[in-house]
Parts: structure tokens; sequence; C-alpha cells
């Protein structure tokens, strides 16, 4: 040692770790030890750290002593490494790094004997200070047997928790009060803080399954096992049209104790952690994990079932938005919707692992009670369950502004479900989520309601070409009419017009592979049988505020491709004398003296252009007169309106019109409407 003075420190310490009955403060141990780690001579490290583990302060555990073993040790090798690199290497012919070697061979002495969860701890320690300091600054040798000694903690601790295999997870945690300083709970934080530094090979060698396990069942705890809205009606009130949450009721305690949890504090790295066991689990045996996958998707259900029941219960569901909860509320309702919002991030990040996994499984892989589709399936009834904080991220339509993470989950699930062929794990997954929204005891205008009908629907449209004619024409088709004309409610209003535009194109293709086949035996399809009502809802909908002109131009549009592609002539211009039709009716409206605008002739002409590009040859030349017509009507009345309708029709012809069709097209604007200095201009 330097000095008499640090020599009297240090022997107080020790002697401080050696009494029955410690009375030195924690924070003179943890600033003292990763000093004199670093600054003792060999062998004194090894003393320390023998003291250090089996001192009496860790006879009572609390989760802060871990966090602080954990960062002591850590702060001892980046000490000891500074002191190395100022020493005077003229006095050794040890390398810096065979140094940094036998000081950690020393420090791996001391806590042989030691407690598996201090040991864990210590070791952890070190690994995290190796990665301080990078790869170069000590040997792959050493770092290799630190990281074995983890393993070797690391399986002791469990070893030591419950081993049944009956809802191992329910045993250890939630048969217990959620008690932060439990030994589970201090044994995730250090696995969750050490084992993401394991290489794959070690990290193989733990019992994965059983970590995943006990993981599992700290993620529930600290969810309360789904009871984070428990007595939630008997807590809030409403007073002056406001939601209103007594401060002091036992949901507001709740809402703390979940805050106040550590794994739920760090709920994205011990989902990564989870996540992680069950990919390792699928790579070192797929029937095992399958068993798993299906437990925990299972075990996610029940938990959204109970969240989703409690939400739906509350008061505070009814909420549209900030503007009907109490100021004094505002708090904790921020609070409850980030607790909910957690819950979806830690599920999605495990789903992808298991969702990974399944997409490349070999079909012998899977025992005869499991396959991909069901475990697919529980996913999307628990996604289900979850609607109502999906919704809050713009929900999993195509066209929403979703957050990707949660859109790859739900799509990929609905990919697994539709490429299983041999089982009828589609339709069945319709009949459920319709029987969900029959049984609701919910008004049909409830956010909830709304959030699972948004969520049907494109679970509808995924599916559509892995349904039969007859389950369309009998579940799907009216489920979907009930929106359709459903403008204040804009998200089911769009998915229903986008589902049955789904309906349309997967008929479009199977009539398509009928006419190559010959196959068709002359009995109207579903499509031909549907265009006459959609093409009326379409003419409704084309009214302000309902569809935006994009949307009908598209709809339109897809809607006269599909028809086409069946080679019905008849149904096409159906559909476009039933827009020229409407067009008409608005013409006396519009153009009156009394009309200082066009409201709606603008749209529906440049609907009607949108049609050029999709109504069978036969009728090409019709369309385009009628296109002519219409546009000097529009124009003698309103000239200003000339250049937007140059512009949509010059775009249309460049964009969208086959080059079968171009070149009457083009004669057409060229010749018919006099516009060839537009067309070079442009």
């Amino acid at each position: 040692m330097a000095s008499l003075t640090i020599d009297r420190a240090y022997t107080n310490l020790l002697e401080h770790l050696q009494r029955p009955k410690p009375t030195i403060s924690l924070d003179t141990v943890f600033s003292s030890v990763p000093y004199y780690l670093s600054h003792l001579t060999l062998p004194h490290p090894t003393q320390l750290t023998a003291f250090f583990i089996s001192s009496a302060l860790w006879k009572q555990l609390t989760l802060e002593q871990p966090k602080s073993i954990i960062t002591a040790f850590r702060s001892a090798v980046n000490f000891k490494h500074s002191e190395i690199q100022k020493s005077d290497r003229w006095f050794t012919i040890r390398t810096p790094q065979q140094q940094l070697v036998e000081w950690v061979q020393a420090i791996l002495k001391g806590i042989s004997r030691g407690d598996s969860q201090l040991k864990f701890c210590i070791l952890g320690g070190i690994l995290l200070g190796f990665d301080d300091l990078g790869e170069d600054t000590i040997s792959v040798w050493e770092k290799n047997r630190v990281e074995r000694q983890v393993v070797i903690a690391c399986t002791e601790i469990m070893d030591g928790l419950n081993d049944s295999d009956e809802d191992p997870w329910k045993k250890e945690f939630l048969s217990k009060k959620s008690d932060s300083d439990s030994r589970e709970v201090m044994f995730l934080y250090s696995c969750y803080t050490i084992l993401p530094l394991l290489d794959e090979e070690k990290f193989s060698a733990l019992n994965v399954q059983k970590l995943a396990y006990i993981t599992e069942g700290g993620i529930e705890s600290s969810f309360l096992s789904g009871r984070i809205l428990d007595s939630s009606r008997s807590s809030m009130s409403k007073e002056n049209n406001k939601v209103v949450i007594q401060l002091n009721s036992s949901l507001v305690k709740r809402i703390e104790s979940v805050l106040n949890n550590q794994l739920y504090r760090d709920a994205p790295p011990l989902a990564k952690l989870f996540a992680r066991c069950l990919s390792t689990l699928a790579n070192q045996n797929p029937r095992s994990a399958l068993e798993t996958f299906k437990i925990v998707v299972e075990e996610m259900e029940k938990l959204n079932s109970k969240v989703e029941k409690d939400w739906n219960d509350s008061i505070l569901s009814t909420a549209a938005s900030e503007d009907d909860i109490d100021d004094s509320s505002k708090p904790i309702s921020t609070d409850i919707w980030k607790i909910l919002k957690t819950l979806l991030f830690s599920q999605l990040m495990v789903l992808q692992t298991i969702l990974a996994s399944l997409i490349y499984f070999k079909p012998s892989t899977f025992p005869p009670h499991i396959s991909a589709a069901a475990i697919a399936h529980t996913i999307l009834r628990s996604m289900h369950n979850q609607a109502f904080i999906i919704s809050q991220f713009g929900g999993i339509a195509a066209i929403s502004d979703g957050f990707k993470e949660l859109k790859r989950v739900v799509y990929s699930t609905l990919d697994v479900i539709a490429a299983d062929s041999n089982s009828n794990q589609q339709a069945d997954l319709i009949d459920h989520l319709l029987s969900s929204l029959q049984r609701s005891q919910l008004p049909r205008d409830h956010a909830s309601y709304q959030a699972q009908t948004a969520f049907t629907l494109t679970v509808m449209e995924q599916l559509i070409t892995s349904l039969t004619d007859e389950t369309i024409e009998q579940k799907i088709i009216p489920f979907a009419i009930t929106y359709l004309d459903d403008t204040q409610h804009r998200d089911t209003f769009e998915s229903a017009h986008s589902l049955i535009l789904a309906i349309f194109t997967s008929q479009g293709k199977k009539q398509r592979l009928e006419l190559g086949s010959n196959a068709s035996d002359g009995v109207p399809s579903l499509s031909e049988k549907l265009t006459p009502f959609y093409t009326s809802c379409l003419i409704r909908n084309s009214e302000e505020g309902r569809l935006t002109t994009d949307q009908l131009r598209l709809t339109f549009s897809n809607l006269i491709k599909n028809v086409s592609s069946s080679g019905n002539d008849a149904l096409a211009w159906f559909c476009v004398t039933s827009l020229l039709s409407h067009m008409d009716s608005y013409k006396k409206v519009a153009l009156s003296p009394e009309s200082s605008s066009s409201p709606m002739i603008m749209p529906l002409l440049l609907t009607l252009v949108s049609l050029m590009s999709c109504v069978p040859r036969l009728l090409l030349r019709n369309v385009l007169e009628e296109i002519r017509t219409r546009y000097q009507e529009l124009l003698a009345e309103y000239p200003s309106q000339r250049d937007e309708s140059n512009r949509a029709i010059l775009e249309q012809i460049m964009s969208q019109v086959g080059d079968l069709d171009k070149e009457i097209v083009l004669t057409w604007w060229t010749k018919d409407m006099g516009s060839g200095e537009n067309l070079i201009k442009n």
C-alpha cells in the first residue's frame, strides 16, 4: 500500500466486512471496494473479494445491492485498466493485457466459495467492464473464462428456484406478492443486465427454456397478470361531463405499484432477454420451442383479455380525448396509457421472435397438436383484445400511419394463417372476431368497439384470398356493408371500403383464371352480383365529407378494372353510366346562375378521367367522348378549372394508360380535345 493512512482504512474495511452485524454504510463499501481492488497489489484483491462476498451485509439482499455490486466491479475493471496504463512499464516485463488478466484471476479466486447471486453480480460487473474497455484490452481466453463462470453462476441460481414444469412462472411469481426485492426479481435484473454480453455459444449453454419461463413470469408479474385496472369502476366517476379518478383510490395505488416495479421500468431489456431465450430454444429444440410458444401466446391472450375487460368497464374508456378528463386526473390517465403501451411494446418484441421461428420451421417439426396457424390464430385473438391500444398508433390498416413493428407482427401473423391450406384457421378466426363483436355489450360508437371493428375489417381484407366465396358472401360482405356509409367513424369507414375493394381484386384474379381455363359456368360471379350495390354506394359516398377525391378516383377505377377483368363489358358500362347520371344530376345545380362554385362537378369529372385507364377497349372511345363533353361544360362556366383539369388528364394519360391504349388516348387529346399545345407545354 502507498501509505499508512490507506493501510488503516483498508484494514478497517476488512474488519467491518467480517463483523456478524456490520455497521459500515453501504455507500462507503461501494465507493471503497472499486478503489482498493484497483490499487492493491496482488494477491490482496483475492482477500478483499473473499471478505466482500462472504460479508453478513448480504444476508438480506435488496434490489439496490445487486445493482451496486455490478456497478462496483464494473468500475473496478475500468479503474484497474487506468492504473495499469499510468504505471511505469520499465519495472515489469508483463504487458498491460497480462497484468489485467492476472488481476481478474485474483478476483475469481476470491469468489470461488461465494453465494451464486453475488458471484453472478460480480462476474457480470467484470464482463461489463470488459465491454467498456473494448475487445483489444482483454484476452479472448480470459473473457471466455469469465463468461463460462457467468453461465455456471446463472445455472446455480436457476437450480435453486422452483423446478416444477407446471406453470413455472406462476409458481415463481404470481403466487407471491409483487416484491421488488424478491430473489427472482433480483435474479432477472442481473440476467437482463449481464446475459446480453454472452455470445450465442455461451448463452446456449444455459437452460434457456427454464430461463424463458422465469422471464415470462417476471413480465407477467410486472403487469400484475393483467389486473392493472382492477377496481377501476369504483375508482372513477363523472363530474361535469369529465372523467375524475379518485387520487387516493386503490386504482391509483395499483398504477403506482406498477410504475415503481423494477421489472416494469426495465421492460424493454427484459422482453429482449425473453425473446432471445425463445430464439435460442427454437434453434436447440424446435419441438420444445413450439410447446413453449403455444403456452406463451395463450398466457398473453389471457392477460390481454383481462386488461381489455377492465378497460371497457372503466369510465376512462368513454373519454374521446384529454378534454373529457378532469385536469386533476390527467397525470394518472397518462400513466395508465403509458403502462398499456409498454405492455404492447413488450409483447411485440416477443411475438416477432416467435413468428420468425414459425416461418422457418419445417412442417415435420410440428407435433400433431400444434400448428403454426393455430399459434398465429391465438396471437391475433390476443391482439384483437389490444385493439383499443393499437388504435392509439393509427391501427393496422395498410394505409394507416401505424408504427412498423406493430404492422410487421400483424401481417406476418396473417401470412402464417393464410399459408395454411390444410385447416380452417382462416374461417375460424373470422368467426371468432365476428362473435366477439356480437357478444360485446359496448355501444357501437364506443372507441373500443370501433377499434376492434377496424381491426376485424383489416384482418378480413388480408385473409380475403384464403376465404371461400360462401364465407365472403355470407359473413364478410354483410359485416362490411354496415360501415360503408358510417363517416362518423373514419377508420371503420375507410377500412370497410378497402375490404370491398379487396374482394373485387380477389374475385377479378379468380375470374381471369376461369376465363383462361374456360371454367366459367355462366352463373353470375360474386363480384358481378356485388357491383350494382357497390356502384350505388360509391355514388352515394361521393358527397362532400365522405370519400375524398383521391379515394373516390382510386376506388371507382379499381371497381371498373376488376369488373372489366371478367369480360363483362355491359356491367362495366353500367358503372360508367351510373357515374354519368350522377354528374348530370349535379350539373343543373352546380352550373346554375345562382351557383358560385362547382363543389362536386370537379371531383366527379376527375373520377371520370380516372376511368380511361381501366375500361375495356370497346368502351374507351365512349368514355373519352363523355370526358370531352363534361370537360367543355365545366370550363364554359368555370375557366379557372382548366389547369387542374388538364394536369389531371395528362397525368392519367402518361402514368396510368397502358401502352396498347395510349395511342388512342393521345390522338383524342391532341385532336378531339384540341390540346396539342398543352401536351407539348407539359
